[in-house]
């Protein structure tokens, strides 16, 4: 059935999918001080992506999601603050955990209480965030202002390492002015307000066998518009990538229709956790104008997965996930969720 509007799970016709804009604000976090250190301040949803690039092995990744924060500085707001807990408004504007976006993979991330007024500080958002990818067992305590444009802060909590440091990144969604793809407006006097949908695919192991281990292609949740595609793993490893994949063609955005490598490419290859996109390339008839995108994703627990794309807006053809090469996923659940950001008028 067409849709006028963002296009649905298995493909809706839509004649708007959604897009926005990533923005990534990158820190890199010492170890050998328990100061503690301030990064970018963002407004509303986003994301915390800490790696840890120290052999041996590749780089651990993990992360958590974040929501809240104003830059109201109304006299009125200002000296009420603390706010008692339960205040519907302290609620609006904390930060908080975003429950609703990508859940937090490899750390336990514990929400602490408001400082007392004797700390004299306007940081009163506090987390503690311990990773749990890594023997180390790194802990951290984030800070951040609810009302006012301070940078937040990052402190390490453990026993100083030297020259060892972890890496941050500190991502964002807005939505895009000059894309008619979205019907939304790129700027707001609060924090931009989205929400996310998921639409997973679990694949279980039986009897010790996941279904991938056949190395054939099997299909996921097909969703139009710019999306997050990410694979977890029921030991606690994931990986994700970007696509932009839909159904009818506005200025070469949609995946594979008119085929045209390079956006893809710059799409997925924009920032990339727990993998490496090793090819990006279609082997079908190259005087086609529509081709199916093959997308080769290097996971960095050693198994390479092929992805397969079919553009078609009449035949409705889920996309596919194929285990071409490493070990066997076993008695592994392996679940492909595939979150898509929609954003509301303002």
């Amino acid at each position: 059935m067409a849709t006028y509007g963002s296009g649905f799970a298995q493909g809706g016709n839509a004649l708007i999918a959604p897009s926005y804009r990533k923005y990534i604000y990158r820190k890199t976090i010492s170890l050998d001080t328990n100061e503690p250190q301030t990064f970018p301040r963002v407004v509303g949803p986003q994301r915390i992506v800490m790696s840890w690039a120290q052999p041996p092995g590749p780089p651990k990744t993990w992360s958590f999601a974040i929501t809240g924060g104003s830059n109201s500085v109304e006299s009125s707001v200002l000296p009420m603050f603390p706010r008692p807990s339960g205040d519907v408004y302290n609620q609006v504007i904390n930060y908080r955990v975003n429950g609703q976006d990508i859940p937090s993979f490899g750390c336990i991330v514990l929400g602490l209480p408001i400082p007392p007024a004797s700390e004299s500080t306007s940081r009163i958002n506090r987390f503690q965030v311990v990773e749990t990818v890594i023997v180390l067992g790194l802990a951290f305590l984030f800070a951040w202002c609810p009302f006012s444009e301070v940078d937040p802060t990052v402190t390490y909590l453990g026993d100083p390492l030297d020259p060892n440091v972890v890496e941050m990144k500190i991502i964002s969604y807005r939505a895009t002015a000059a894309n008619n793809r979205v019907n939304t407006l790129p700027v707001s006097r609060g924090a931009p307000f989205y929400f996310v949908r998921k639409f997973p695919t679990i694949f279980n192991s039986v009897a010790g066998v996941n279904p991938l281990d056949a190395l054939t292609a099997l299909p996921f949740q097909r969703v139009s518009g710019q999306q997050t595609i990410v694979v977890s793993l029921s030991s606690g490893f994931y990986f994700l990538f970007d696509v932009d994949y839909g159904i009818i063609s506005q200025g070469g955005g949609y995946l594979g229709y008119t085929y045209n490598p390079t956006p893809n490419a710059v799409l997925a290859t924009k920032d990339v956790e727990n993998a490496t996109i090793l090819s990006i390339d279609s082997p079908n008839n190259i005087n086609a104008q529509q081709r199916d995108i093959y997308f080769t994703v290097a996971a960095t627990d050693g198994r390479t997965y092929i992805f397969i794309f079919d553009p078609s807006g009449n035949n409705q053809v889920p996309p596919t996930i194929q285990l071409s090469a490493g070990p066997p996923l076993a008695a592994e659940d392996l679940v492909v969720n595939v979150l898509v950001r929609y954003f509301e008028v303002i």
